[in-house]
């Protein structure tokens, strides 16, 4: 208990200390985040966006935690995807820097060192990494070298923070990420076109997809050859923990089928009169 009592007492200190360390070299502290996700189909660009707008609300968190200059989070092209947009194509980079200037610092890339090209150091955190982990993980590194890239930055920041960094996520999230003008173009589009069809319409992401089931775990009575084939995709993150599937189901953890997401807009109150449009990838050959 003494000892748990020291590192507590510690790390306070710590968290009080770190805003004059990195005030006196703040302009020194540059975090870099490379996006990546984890498993999605090539051709599923809708889930690119909906699953890198988490990550990249994570990196600006992070760089709060820091005290760190973020650099403008670069997307990873290479995995999955193939896909060569970059953040510049998806969302307003003014806007996003404008927006959070109170809260970080954002530059658009990394300032040259002494007229040279200057290549951060890499490092990758633990998934779910905490405030206390990035204090004691990243900040080190940072403050030696200047400049971190943080690498296959995915779900790399846990929920359970302090009220002011939950503020932040949110003000990130729903405020500081804008679109493009083309992509709204496009979305007012679509969503005039849907009115004029049906005045009452729902646009549905099912996530039962593949990937999705092999990732909760889940199998969903299709016998031996979909625990063979979720089993294999499954493979594919190591780190992965053995799921009991039953207890899964039990405390609502299994995405839910087509027709139990059926069941619930009808109790929910939704007719035949409302249109449904389905916006996912490849739904996975059990529905």
């Amino acid at each position: 208990m003494a000892f748990q009592r020291r590192r507590y007492n510690y790390y306070n200190r710590l968290r009080r200390l770190l805003p004059l360390i990195c005030g006196f070299s703040g302009a020194l502290l540059i975090l870099f985040a490379l996006l990546s996700v984890f498993s999605p189909p090539p051709d599923d660009s809708d889930r690119r966006i909906s699953v890198l707008s988490p990550s990249i609300v994570d990196a600006v968190v992070a760089a709060r935690i820091l005290n760190a200059t973020l650099v403008i989070p670069k997307l990873d092209q290479k995995s999955y995807w193939k896909d060569a947009s970059d953040f510049s194509h998806i969302f307003q980079v003014d806007w996003f820097i404008s927006f959070l200037s109170k809260d970080v610092k954002i530059i658009e890339q990394l300032p040259p060192k002494g007229g040279r090209t200057w290549s951060p150091s890499r490092m990758r955190v633990p998934r779910k990494c905490n405030e206390k982990c990035y204090i004691n993980r990243v900040l080190p590194v940072l403050q030696k070298r200047h400049a971190v890239q943080l690498n296959k930055f995915d779900y790399r920041l846990s929920n359970k923070l302090r009220d002011d960094l939950q503020k932040l996520r949110c003000r990130v999230n729903y405020h500081a990420l804008k679109f493009t003008d083309p992509i709204l173009k496009m979305g007012n589009e679509l969503v005039r076109r849907m009115r004029l069809r049906s005045k009452h319409y729902i646009a549905l992401h099912l996530r039962f997809e593949p990937d999705m089931l092999a990732f909760s775990g889940c199998y969903y009575g299709g016998g031996d050859k979909e625990k063979k084939e979720l089993g294999s995709i499954r493979r594919r993150w190591k780190t992965l923990h053995v799921n009991n599937p039953e207890k899964q189901r039990r405390q609502g953890r299994c995405p839910l089928t087509p027709e139990e997401v059926g069941l619930m807009l009808r109790a929910l109150g939704y007719g035949s009169d409302v249109h449904i449009y389905v916006a996912s990838g490849i739904q996975s050959e059990e529905e």
